[in-house]
């Protein structure tokens, strides 16, 4: 699997990370001996660029309850400016295997079922498949470089004066364990003296949040957004308040920003940056010649809200 960002196009390209921006943004801005430069740098990564069919259609497998379902309307309203077809269906469905028979791009969200992937290639080898939300997938995944994600979490606590830190540890996913081990390695290296508590998926429960107040940390560290909200719920009904009594940093962009009464810093990717690169990828069809799964990493970005209060101290006092 190759994992792509705009500095390895720059550097394989010999140009600024602004340009591959451009080139990805369809700017006029850049020469076309430049944005040549910048395709063939695509092309030697697995990317083919090909002559777009007028028969474009694209399919969305996500539902409305998805959490990636905005990002796919402003996607959709985009197409349907360009009069490209489209059209939103969900795995579970019926007849969803004739829906996707005639793709050309299929965009998953998060509801990414493996099984039904190996069936569509089967059925439809030349569709381009995309996914938004998970990072093990036969096709070109794009989400947020989570390594960068942890360490700029762990700068935001650090530089706030924290060092004494609870962190979810989740059992099964990749990307979230690689942005608690760029958290902790970060914060290691900032104070190697800081103390991290861990607690696992099976440990969400009431309890043992309020356990690791008892053990003294000053903040939490929650790598995905679920997690983020039930961390912060606990605190709140609990009578403690954000970032007064404890501070809070989560990854990625609240769901229902309606239910949170607490404020939130997060660590998530430019939405402006995926929607870019999505408009790329289905107006120019590449197709993945040279390698079965292709990581695009977007930089992320860190969001200030007011989730966390800035101390003297490195540990509660009682």
């Amino acid at each position: 699997m190759k994992s792509f960002t705009y500095k390895t196009v720059a550097e394989d390209a010999g140009v600024s990370e602004k340009t591959v921006a451009r080139v990805i943004h369809n700017s006029g801005l850049v020469s076309s001996a430049t944005r040549k430069r910048v395709i063939d740098a695509l092309n030697r990564g697995g990317f083919f660029m090909q002559k777009q069919s007028l028969a474009t259609n694209v399919v969305f497998v996500l539902s409305k309850n998805d959490f990636y379902y905005k990002t796919a309307v402003v996607l959709m309203e985009y197409l349907s400016k360009h009069n490209i077809r489209f059209r939103m269906t969900d795995w579970k469905k019926e007849f969803f295997e004739e829906i996707l028979a005639d793709a050309t791009v299929v965009i998953w969200g998060a509801g990414v079922h493996s099984k039904k992937i190996e069936q569509i290639r089967k059925i439809n080898p030349e569709a381009i498949h995309i996914s938004l939300g998970y990072e093990k997938f036969e096709g070109i995944y794009i989400g947020m470089d989570s390594l960068m994600g942890g360490q700029l979490a762990a700068r935001h606590l650090h530089k706030n004066g924290h060092s004494s830190i609870a962190v979810f540890e989740p059992v099964s996913s990749p990307e979230h364990s690689d942005r608690i081990s760029s958290f902790v390695g970060e914060m290691k290296m900032l104070n190697h003296d800081c103390n991290i508590v861990f607690f696992k998926e099976n440990e969400l429960a009431e309890s043992m949040i309020i356990e690791k107040i008892y053990e003294k940390v000053t903040a939490f560290f929650c790598p995905f957004e679920t997690v983020t909200y039930s961390i912060g719920k606990v605190l709140t009904e609990n009578g403690f308040r954000i970032p007064e009594d404890f501070s809070i940093v989560g990854c990625d962009i609240p769901r229902r920003r309606e239910d949170y009464t607490w404020p939130i810093d997060y660590i998530s990717l430019n939405r402006e940056d995926r929607m870019q690169w999505l408009k790329f990828l289905v107006m120019s069809r590449p197709m993945v010649t040279q390698t079965n799964a292709i990581n695009l990493l977007l930089a992320p970005v860190l969001f200030i809200n007011g989730s966390v209060k800035k101390i003297r101290s490195e540990k509660r006092k009682d």
